[in-house]
């Protein structure tokens, strides 16, 4: 899968639950933009792919930007490489930002978590 076949644009970078506020209306919003920037438009899903949400996530999404049948079969793959970007991130840029005292909020202990999970998963079948 050729990384010049995914579609790159300015994504969000940290997409989560906890970061979705829903308005009074019932609309929805993002915030939290510490990650924020260019890349691939498809890895702004993968904070949200091992979630219950996901399906109604996925579908709300791509009603307001649509993504390639390449995309979407890249979103495995840039889960995890998020989840490594996720670990660089609490075990080297926010401690340079907020101290080393950030490594006990539990963050890396759940991204490795979540590696060991989809490691475990079984691959689908052809």
């Amino acid at each position: 899968m050729p990384g010049q076949d995914l579609t790159w644009g300015v994504r969000h970078g940290d997409v989560t639950l906890d970061n979705i506020l829903v308005g009074q209306g019932g609309d929805l919003g993002l915030h939290d933009f510490d990650r924020s920037g260019a890349g691939l438009l498809a890895a702004d899903l993968t904070g949200v792919r091992s979630t219950a949400q996901w399906p109604a996530f996925l579908a709300g999404y791509l009603e307001h930007r649509p993504l390639t049948r390449v995309d979407l079969q890249a979103i495995p793959v840039l889960q995890v490489a998020e989840l490594i970007a996720n670990l660089r991130f609490h075990l080297v840029h926010k401690v340079a930002l907020f101290g080393a005292e950030t490594r006990g909020e539990g963050w890396v202990e759940r991204e490795l978590a979540s590696l060991r999970d989809i490691a475990q998963q079984r691959p689908p079948r052809a």
